[in-house]
């Protein structure tokens, strides 16, 4: 395979983005970069915090100028946060930028997988399948922009990993023709 621009992998919180981008890394040799730790990293706070002190609009903004820097890099697997795809500007981008894998994910699988977390502030309050119920239906159509999908409702890591690999070995079959 090619040197080539990076790889965004989008989805829900849940979806398997963080493990899939740590087994991507080592079977394609790249750098991995996730952009919530980023965040973190750059604010001096978790995500939680940055939440409830700050609020969605300015997490927002922070992880646009995140993806702004992200993008200068090259052969990195970027495991991005569940909606960064909700500004066209970041859909753009990393369109523009590489090739987009949505990991798209049942609704039950995401519950099952989320049901202990109390870092996500986006699933606080109501039921927990109703938040990411609406939070899918609201961002759907916008995962649906990606280059791939792959669904990982009932596959390890593992297996989403061997199908992202099989599928860019063929995009490098057809450009190379």
């Amino acid at each position: 395979m090619s040197i080539m621009n990076n790889i965004y992998l989008t989805g829900m919180m849940g979806s398997g983005k963080s493990a899939v981008a740590k087994l991507l890394t080592e079977r394609l040799k790249r750098t991995i970069v996730d952009v919530d730790a980023l965040i973190v990293q750059h604010e001096g706070k978790s995500i939680n915090d940055i939440f409830s002190k700050n609020g969605e609009t300015y997490f927002r903004d922070i992880e646009k100028k995140i993806l702004e820097k992200v993008v200068e890099q090259k052969n990195s697997i970027v495991a991005t946060g569940g909606g960064i795809i909700l500004a066209k500007e970041n859909r753009d981008r990393m369109k523009h930028d590489g090739v987009v894998v949505y990991l798209k994910t049942s609704v039950d699988t995401l519950c099952k997988r989320l049901t202990r977390a109390k870092d996500r502030p986006l699933l606080q309050g109501q039921s927990l399948q109703k938040k990411i119920d609406d939070l899918l239906k609201q961002r759907s159509k916008f995962y649906e922009e990606a280059d791939y999908t792959i669904d990982t409702t009932d596959k390890t890591p593992q297996k989403v990993v061997e199908k992202i690999v099989a599928l860019l070995a063929n995009k490098e079959e057809v450009k190379d023709r």
